[in-house]
């Protein structure tokens, strides 16, 4: 899937993750991590977190991985590369998927580019005959939860994360694939 298109209603292009994308990529996983886990998690874990899940390599491997997908948004208006947002999941079947991350710049809160990455994910793994889409998502973190709920996913289950030992709750979303935006 190679097809950049923006999104009127959010004045940002949706398009597929490159290397050169890494640096902001980075930025927004350090700066989304800290906006939606400063209150709950240590500041020792949140950056092993970030210094062990996206480090520059780490993110390299999984935005090159050519088994994912792995999208960025960007300001539709701007000349340079100015991440503004990322998703990434897999078909981890013919017919399951998952989420593996997916955060929006703090900033950028409430301006519909998370629901706009989150529907193109979502259209790529329905490409993929995806029939089913799970996330994954610390208990604690309710505006995470309230989006994927507000989206039709249903909490089906529920585990521990252990986080370089601090463990904490997780909540398993999922919902059929092929349902629209509108869940």
């Amino acid at each position: 899937m190679s097809d950049d298109s923006a999104d009127p209603s959010t004045a940002v292009t949706i398009r597929e993750a490159t290397r050169d994308d890494v640096p902001g990529i980075r930025r927004v996983a350090r700066e989304g991590w800290h906006a939606a886990y400063d209150e709950f998690l240590d500041e020792t874990t949140i950056e092993r977190v970030l210094d062990r899940w996206y480090g520059p390599a780490s993110v390299e491997r999984a935005v090159t991985d050519p088994d994912a997908v792995y999208l960025v948004a960007e300001p539709t208006d701007s000349t340079d590369r100015n991440v503004v947002g990322y998703v990434s999941g897999r078909a981890q079947t013919d017919r399951y998927g998952s989420g593996k991350s997916f955060y929006v710049a703090p900033e950028r809160w409430g301006e519909g580019i998370g629901s706009a990455l989150f529907e193109r994910l979502l259209d790529s793994l329905r490409a993929a005959s995806v029939e089913r889409v799970e996330f994954e998502v610390l208990a604690a973190n309710e505006q995470a939860r309230g989006f994927y709920e507000s989206r039709g996913f249903d909490a089906v289950g529920e585990s521990e994360d252990d986080l370089f030992g601090e463990v904490h709750p997780v909540v398993v979303y999922a919902r059929d694939a092929t349902l629209g935006s509108d869940g």
